[in-house]
């Protein structure tokens, strides 16, 4: 999974961001998400709607180095609560990839940050917790100015990464935390 080692730069134009706030709003209206200890239905489709964005970046930034043929994803496909999907959000060469994006707004009021789910007892679990050599992308998003632009983290192992509590207390117990000044496979390229 080794591509690329630096943080890459992209954006998406009005065409993909159209799609992908399609797909929030028809997601949002079947799917439960009240175990994410999230009930604002604004909040729930913004959040779709981010990580769906970052895959999509995630995804472009790896047709620069690899053909289109060899990255599977992102899955548009709607579940219900019953058949939601845990499979990886993208395959590259047929190796399973987790994208995490957070958005330069949560950024500033948190830190450069991603969230894990980890309660498995009372709700969902990000299953890639429970796979210690699974890979995973960090993005950070910036929707200001009219642009859609994104940094994406090369890929890094899950058993490479320090969590840590969130910042939020209502969180804890049921978040885990990657915090960017953490990632030691980046450090020299550190944003915020």
């Amino acid at each position: 999974m080794n591509y690329f080692k630096g943080i890459n730069y992209t954006t998406l134009n009005e065409k993909q961001i159209n799609k992908i706030k399609q797909f929030a709003e028809d997601c949002v209206k079947t799917n439960y998400y009240g175990d994410t200890k999230q009930h604002n239905i604004y909040k729930i489709e913004r959040d779709i709607f981010i990580g769906k964005a970052g895959e999509e970046a995630v995804k472009k930034v790896f047709l620069s180095y690899i053909s289109n043929n060899l990255i599977k994803g992102p899955d548009y496909n709607i579940y219900d609560k019953k058949n939601k999907s845990w499979e990886e959000d993208l395959f590259i060469d047929g190796v399973g990839l987790g994208v995490k994006t957070q958005i330069k707004n949560s950024a500033d009021a948190f830190d450069l940050s991603w969230l894990f789910q980890k309660d498995s007892e009372k709700g969902r679990r990000d299953v890639v917790l429970d796979k210690p050599d699974a890979f995973v992308c960090f993005v950070l998003y910036t929707d200001q100015g009219g642009e859609h632009s994104f940094y994406v983290y090369p890929p890094t192992q899950i058993k490479n990464l320090n969590f840590k509590d969130p910042k939020k207390e209502d969180l804890i117990g049921y978040k885990s935390v990657v915090y960017a000044r953490d990632l030691n496979h980046v450090k020299d390229n550190f944003l915020v």
